[in-house]
């Protein structure tokens, strides 16, 4: 049951991932080939890697602590209005 519903197709959000997710990939392959093809010594500065990486970790952790916050809310706005029904329909 559960392994089955792991590679269901139907409902997923996997065919549309994969129609963005594929391309991106074969396109950094090929930069990443062109890159080693091209150079022959490392011209850029582990620095520079440092600071471009430590800037990407930092706005993808922004980003998932903002939607987690907006999901914990939007839980708790829900939890609180089934309360509420749920208070009308027993009083």
């Amino acid at each position: 049951f559960g392994v089955s519903l792991v590679f269901q197709w139907s409902g997923s959000v996997f065919p549309k991932a994969l129609c963005w997710a594929i391309p991106a990939s074969i396109i950094a392959m090929l930069l990443n080939v062109l890159k080693h093809f091209l150079e022959k010594e490392a011209e850029t500065p582990a620095n520079t890697i440092v600071v471009a990486f430590s800037s990407f970790v930092t706005v993808v952790g922004v980003m998932v602590v903002f939607r987690s916050n907006q999901a914990w809310s939007r839980y708790w706005q829900g939890a609180m209005m089934l309360q509420g029904v749920r208070g009308e329909w027993f009083n």
